[in-house]
């Protein structure tokens, strides 16, 4: 698992990366209050799985179909 850092609490942030196959990459954001949007797009070749949790540890948002494009 890599891990990235990441802005302050509820600032814009947009991050390209590789991932490898059969790899995971976890990014650790802070959305604040109100709505917020991730979006995890691939290079069309792949199926990438998008995972959401919130403060407590519980899941909020997932995209896990297969396709490598997760909003």
């Amino acid at each position: 698992i890599a891990a990235a850092a990441a802005p302050a609490c509820g600032s814009p942030y947009d991050h390209v990366d590789v991932v490898r196959a059969y790899d995971t990459d976890e990014y650790r954001l802070c959305f604040g209050r109100g709505s917020a949007s991730v979006r995890v797009e691939g290079d069309h070749s792949s199926d990438l799985d998008c995972y959401v949790y919130g403060p407590a540890g519980s899941l909020v948002a997932k995209d896990d179909d297969h396709t490598d494009y997760c909003i």
